[in-house]
C-alpha cells in the first residue's frame, strides 16, 4: 500500500495544576514549527531583569504559538492566570520532554 505522510508533528499534552487541568493539540508542519520556535527563543533570549512585562508577555506567546497556534496559546496563558514566566517554563517542559523529539522524528520521513 501507497502511504503519504507530510511530516506533520501531531500530540495531545495536559497541563495540570492542582485539581485544574487544560488538555491541547498539538498539530503542524515540523519546518514552521521550528522556525517559529527559533524566533520565540530569540526573543526569549533577549528578556532581561529589566525587561517589561509585556516584553515577557509576547515572549510566552511566541513559544506557546510556535507549539500550540493562536488559540491555544491563549487557552494556555489564561489557565496560568496570564502569568508569562508560568508559560515559558510549560512550554519549555513539554519541548524538552516531548515536543523536540516529535519534531526530529517527522523531519527524518
Amino acid at each position: 500500500m501507497f502511504q503519504v505522510t507530510l511530516g506533520r508533528v501531531r500530540d495531545r499534552v495536559a497541563f495540570v495544576e492542582g485539581e485544574d487541568s487544560l488538555q491541547l493539540t498539538v498539530d503542524g508542519d515540523a519546518a514552521r514549527m521550528v522556525r517559529a520556535l527559533t524566533e520565540a527563543q530569540k526573543v526569549l533570549n533577549a528578556i532581561k531583569n529589566e525587561s517589561t512585562p509585556e516584553e515577557t508577555q509576547k515572549a510566552a506567546m511566541m513559544f506557546a504559538e510556535a507549539i500550540f497556534g493562536n488559540i491555544q496559546a491563549k487557552k494556555l496563558m489564561e489557565f496560568y492566570h496570564n502569568e508569562a514566566i508560568c508559560v515559558i517554563e510549560a512550554c519549555g517542559k513539554y519541548f524538552s520532554g516531548s515536543l523536540s523529539k516529535k519534531i526530529s522524528k517527522a523531519q527524518k520521513i
